[in-house]
C-alpha cells in the first residue's frame, strides 16, 4: 500500500480515488487544497462524474396552474437521504416564487420561475449536485419577425412578444450531453397570441437567444395533445410526442423543426389511427437505452400494453415488445377502474402510469418504474418481482392521483458548470 504523502503528490492516482467518492463528499474536499479544488474542477474530471442515481424527481401540478408539488422517488434506500436534500433545497431556493415550468436532462434542470404574480418569469438553470445556479437573460423577440411588416423577406407570421409571460408560456427545455461538451442549450415553446405555438433556442455558448421560423398552428394540431411539459432529449435534438402517437422534432443545430407522422404498425393507416388507436393510452415516452421508446396500452382485461423504438431516419414506430402483467393487477387492483358512465357501463378504465423503463439486453429482462393508486412499485421481469419503493400521500376528500410519466426526471449527479 502506497503511502498518503505519495498519494497527495500524485495527481492521477487523486483522481482515480476522487472520481469515486460521492457527490456530497467532493463538494466537501474542494476546500481540503488547491490541488484538490483544481482537480475537481477540471472539466475532464466533471464529464466522469455523470452517474444515474436511480432517483426521480416527481413534479406534480398543484391546485393553480404553475404552481407544482416537487417531490422524489429513489430506487435504491441508499440515495434517499441525498434526494431528500436535493428536494429541500429546491424548495428554500426556488420556493418563494411559483414555479410555472420544470425540466432536466442529464442532471442539469432548468426552472421557469413566475416572479412578479403573473406578469414575467424569469429563467434559471440549477445543478443539484453542487447547488449552483445561473439567471438566463431575458427572452426578448426581433421586432423583424413582426407580421405586420409586409416587406418582410422571412415571410414569417410572428407577433413579437417583449418578454417570458407566464400566460403565453407552454414550457421550456433543457438539453445538455456532457459526454459532446460542457455547454448546454434551452428551447422555449409558447403561444405568440396568434392560435400559433412558437419556438425559440437559446445556447449557454453564446449566451444569446435565437427565435426560431417553425411554428405550429394550434387550430390545425388541434386534434393531438401535444406534451411539451415533458420533451426528450436525443439524437441531437428535443423531442415531443403528442396523443394520436405523432412527434414534434426540435433541431438545435439549424433551429427549426417538425411534425413528424410516423407510419404505424401492422400496416394501419392515420384515418384508422384516428377511429382505433385514439382511445389507446400513452404510457410512457422517453429513452430506454439508445432507443426512444413510447408505451401505450392496448388491452385492459387482461393487462397488456406494447413497446415501440422510434426510428427517425425511416419516421416509424417500430413495435419491439408485447407485454403482459395480468399478475400484477392481480396484487393492485386499483390499477384498474371500472367506469360509471350510463352508456357505458362495461368500460374500463386505467389507472397507473410507467415513470421509468430500462432493458438490459445482455440479462434478457426489464425493469419498471410503476405509478399505481397510493404506492410507487419497481417491477422485473424474468422472473417477475415487485418492490414497493414508496407511498403516495393521499390528496384531499380522499382522492388517490398517481404520478404521470410526463411528471417525472431522472436525477443524474453531475459536476457540469451552469
Amino acid at each position: 500500500m502506497l503511502p498518503a504523502n505519495v498519494i497527495a503528490e500524485n495527481e492521477d492516482l487523486l483522481t482515480r480515488i476522487l472520481v469515486h467518492l460521492p457527490a456530497e463528499s467532493l463538494i466537501r474536499f474542494r476546500s481540503v487544497s488547491k490541488t484538490w479544488l483544481s482537480i475537481i474542477s477540471d472539466p475532464n474530471f466533471r464529464r466522469c462524474l455523470r452517474r444515474h442515481t436511480g432517483a426521480y424527481f416527481l413534479v406534480r401540478p398543484g391546485q393553480r396552474r404553475g404552481e407544482p408539488e416537487l417531490n422524489f422517488v429513489s430506487v435504491g434506500e441508499g440515495y434517499v437521504n441525498s434526494m431528500n436534500n436535493i428536494v429541500s433545497n429546491l424548495g428554500k431556493s426556488f420556493g418563494v416564487h411559483r414555479i410555472q415550468g420544470f425540466h432536466s436532462c442529464n442532471g442539469l434542470v432548468v426552472l421557469a420561475l413566475d416572479i412578479n404574480a403573473g406578469e414575467s418569469l424569469n429563467f434559471v438553470v440549477y445543478n443539484p449536485t453542487t447547488r449552483r445556479r445561473r439567471l438566463i437573460p431575458d427572452y426578448f423577440v426581433d421586432d423583424s419577425l413582426d407580421s405586420t411588416d409586409t416587406d418582410s423577406e422571412t415571410d414569417d407570421p410572428f407577433s413579437p412578444l417583449s418578454s417570458p409571460d407566464p400566460t403565453h408560456f407552454y414550457a421550456l427545455n433543457i438539453a445538455f450531453d456532457p459526454l459532446q461538451s460542457d455547454d448546454y442549450e434551452l428551447v422555449y415553446v409558447f403561444d405568440d397570441g396568434n392560435e400559433r405555438i412558437r419556438f425559440a433556442s437559446y445556447t449557454s455558448e453564446t449566451g444569446l437567444w435565437t427565435n426560431s421560423k417553425w411554428y405550429l398552428d394550434q387550430e390545425r394540431e388541434g386534434y393531438s395533445v401535444i406534451w411539451f411539459e415533458k420533451g426528450v432529449f436525443w439524437n441531437g435534438g428535443m423531442f415531443w410526442v403528442g396523443s394520436c402517437w405523432d412527434v414534434y422534432y426540435f433541431d438545435f443545430e439549424t433551429n427549426d423543426g417538425e411534425c413528424i407522422i410516423p407510419s404505424f404498425p401492422q400496416g394501419r393507416s392515420f384515418e384508422e389511427r384516428e377511429d382505433d388507436f385514439m382511445c389507446r393510452d400513452v404510457l410512457f415516452f422517453g429513452v430506454s437505452g439508445e432507443n426512444l421508446c413510447l408505451i401505450v396500452l392496448m388491452d385492459l382485461r387482461p393487462l397488456r400494453f406494447e413497446v415501440y423504438n422510434f426510428e427517425l431516419e425511416y419516421s416509424r414506430w417500430t413495435l419491439m415488445h408485447g407485454v403482459r402483467f395480468s399478475a400484477l393487477t392481480g396484487l393492485y387492483p386499483s390499477m384498474l377502474v371500472k367506469a360509471f358512465h350510463p352508456c357505458f357501463p362495461h368500460d374500463w378504465h386505467c389507472s397507473f402510469s410507467f415513470l421509468s423503463f430500462l432493458v438490459d439486453e445482455e440479462q434478457k429482462q426489464s425493469q419498471w418504474l410503476i405509478s399505481v393508486p397510493g404506492k410507487i412499485i419497481s417491477c422485473n421481469t424474468h422472473p417477475m418481482t415487485v418492490k414497493e419503493v414508496a407511498d403516495v400521500v393521499t390528496e384531499n376528500f380522499g382522492k388517490v392521483r398517481i404520478y404521470e410519466w410526463r411528471e417525472t426526471f431522472e436525477h443524474v449527479e453531475t459536476f457540469a458548470s451552469v
